[in-house]
């Protein structure tokens, strides 16, 4: 069921996943009763290109790998990662 907030969780969820793995982000959402009711495509700098509201829809965006370099380019994660850690 819809609990308080769950849009604003989905929506922030899919905007960190997108940011955090520097990656297109395409979600669906439950179908009634449990829906959020925001479907989206998020680029990999958390920017939703496209998101179906309240409607059953299609939400279509254009998947452009020169977006996943430049969001890698500028949020470097890979680069970040420390794989032991020192007391």
């Amino acid at each position: 069921m819809r609990g308080p907030l769950r849009d604003h969780h989905w929506k922030t969820l899919l905007t960190a996943r997108a940011i955090e793995n520097t990656f297109f982000v395409a979600a669906a959402d439950h179908p009634p009763p449990l829906e959020v009711k925001h479907s989206m495509i998020m680029d990999p700098q958390g920017v939703m290109l496209a998101q179906v509201g309240t409607a059953a829809d299609v939400a279509v965006a254009c998947v452009d790998l020169a977006a996943v370099e430049w969001g890698r380019y500028v949020n470097p994660p890979l680069e970040l990662r420390r794989y032991r850690v020192t007391a």
